[in-house]
């Protein structure tokens, strides 16, 4: 009997640690995402929390400070930007939109690998502690979204075939500068 308590006990405090653990990111999350609604009202606070408790729970131990979730929204940013440029190559192989559009995914195609090498580029300021070059080089890759839409609605009666994707990139790299800026003062 007292045989089944102690490895019983184990395995309980592991399953509360969990818990607690996942408690603590998803407030860290909730909380996070507040703070950045203060400081930019644009971003939508359902998809902040969503893609970090999402992409967190994948995570062993998961984020548990405004650092770790820094680290992941530049990571998140980072595949969000690879997914947009393919997403850009499928719709240039596509027969069906006009030249018109192919030119501005073509220069979406370049607005979006400059922020690849600008986030490559923040995530070793980042792990280095360079929180200002860092932020420089994210709040760079904040303006690729726009660009790309500019440049595919500038001509009257167009609409961009990008525009969510441009939304989500938004949201993520506004999410990642503030995180970054956050850290350099915790």
């Amino acid at each position: 009997m007292t045989m089944k308590f102690v490895s019983k006990v184990p395995l309980i405090f592991i399953v509360f640690f969990f818990l607690f653990q996942s408690s603590n990111s998803s407030n860290l999350i909730s909380e996070s995402c507040k703070e950045i609604l203060k400081k930019d009202p644009t971003l939508k606070y359902d998809l902040c929390v969503t893609i970090l408790e999402e992409a967190s729970s994948k995570l062993q131990p998961p984020p548990n400070n405004l650092r770790d979730l820094a680290g992941l929204s530049i990571q998140l940013c980072k595949s969000n930007a690879t997914n947009v440029l393919s997403i850009i190559s499928k719709f240039l192989k596509d027969k069906s939109f006009d030249q018109n559009v192919k030119q501005c995914l073509q220069d979406c195609s370049r607005f979006y690998s400059a922020s690849l090498k600008n986030i490559d580029i923040a995530m070793v300021a980042f792990k280095s502690k360079d929180f200002s070059k860092a932020s420089i080089n994210l709040g760079a890759s904040t303006y690729t979204p726009l660009a790309c839409e500019h440049t595919c609605t500038k001509q009257k009666g167009e609409t961009s075939p990008l525009t969510r994707e441009n939304q989500v990139f938004s949201d993520l790299s506004v999410m990642s500068l503030y995180f970054v800026e956050a850290s350099s003062t915790s």
